[in-house]
């Protein structure tokens, strides 16, 4: 006779606030974690500019915008960023 395990269901989440610092004390992985964010966040910017360049192109040449997939935000991303010792690399003069 197999007994049957219930499921706990949680209802509500408790979010709790803390500084980096309490959580992570070594600080060359506070530093990796912020160059990270940091790198993170200009991908995105650069990868919304370009589209933005490229639907403007396609408007103002009257031709069709195409839907806009995940594999077009890809090809996005892979135009600003360029291999570098077998990693991706940011080009920060391509704007």
């Amino acid at each position: 006779m197999k007994i049957k395990k219930k499921k706990k269901i949680i209802d509500s989440y408790r979010t709790i606030k803390l500084p980096l610092d309490r959580i992570i004390n070594d600080s060359s992985h506070k530093e990796k974690i912020s160059n990270c964010a940091l790198r993170s966040n200009k991908i995105c910017i650069k990868t919304y500019q370009v589209l933005k360049l490229w639907i403007l192109n396609k408007y103002y040449s009257n031709l069709e915008i195409p839907l806009i997939t995940k594999d077009t935000i890809g090809m996005a991303q892979k135009s600003i960023l360029k291999p570098e010792d077998g990693r991706l690399k940011i080009i920060i003069l391509l704007f």
